[in-house]
């Protein structure tokens, strides 16, 4: 099960990893199915969260924004803002050993 973002997940390559782009399972019971996937097929599951501030995601999608050619899905402020507002932070209980990066 691979889901990667475009220019992501090069260090995780050769690793026999197969990340799960948090942003497609903003909630538990998202992580909960993905984790069973995962699970159902033999692979050990960890979860890595990165949570910098608000205002800090909105000037990082603007700067990505300014450089990306028209044809590309832009990541608007106001995506940014919904998604900080179904995400259901992670936590100890899923089951899932987390990393939690501030």
């Amino acid at each position: 099960m691979t889901t990667l973002s475009k220019g992501s997940g090069s260090a995780l390559a050769n690793s026999n990893t197969d990340p799960v782009n948090v942003e497609r399972t903003p909630r538990r019971e998202r992580r909960a199915e993905a984790q069973g996937r995962a699970r159902a097929r033999g692979r050990d599951v960890q979860l890595h969260w990165l949570n910098p501030p608000l205002d800090v995601v909105i000037a990082r999608a603007r700067t990505r924004i300014a450089r990306l050619p028209a044809t590309v899905h832009r990541l608007i402020e106001d995506d940014v803002r919904h998604f900080a507002t179904i995400f259901e932070p992670p936590t100890a209980d899923e089951g899932i050993p987390l990393t939690r990066y501030a």
